[in-house]
């Protein structure tokens, strides 16, 4: 039983890991054609009452409440408000690579996951 539970939280890590690497690699592309509309558009189109303002305005909120879970979760203020703005500024690609080295380093251990900290650092 043990054996089946280490393949597939290995497989869980390979997908998130395939994952992780499309995202990076579209990133890459979309910044390599259009390097000069990185900011403007997506901020500008927020202002506008169509649906994709809504998704922009949608993802900008869940950037920052990803920020701010990183800045709570880390025992470093100042590494946990670097680490958010890197979340902001690169997005999912960043986000979603802290969040698996997290889920690693912590074993899958939710509580820990969640907050960063045992119960005696509390």
């Amino acid at each position: 039983m043990d054996n089946h539970w280490n393949r597939n939280k290995i497989s869980l890590v390979i997908f998130f890991i395939l994952i992780w690497g499309i995202m990076l690699v579209k990133t890459i592309l979309v910044s390599a054609y259009e390097p000069e509309s990185f900011f403007t558009p997506f901020y500008s189109i927020m202002l506008n009452d169509t649906w994709q303002s809504h998704f922009n305005f949608d993802l900008f909120l869940f950037t920052v409440a990803f920020a701010g879970w990183v800045i709570y979760r880390e025992k470093s203020i100042l590494g946990g408000i670097v680490i958010g703005i890197l979340s902001i500024l690169f997005g999912g690609v960043f986000a979603f690579l802290y969040s698996l080295i997290c889920a690693i380093r912590t074993k899958g251990n939710l509580y820990l996951f969640f907050n960063g900290k045992t119960n005696q650092e509390i």
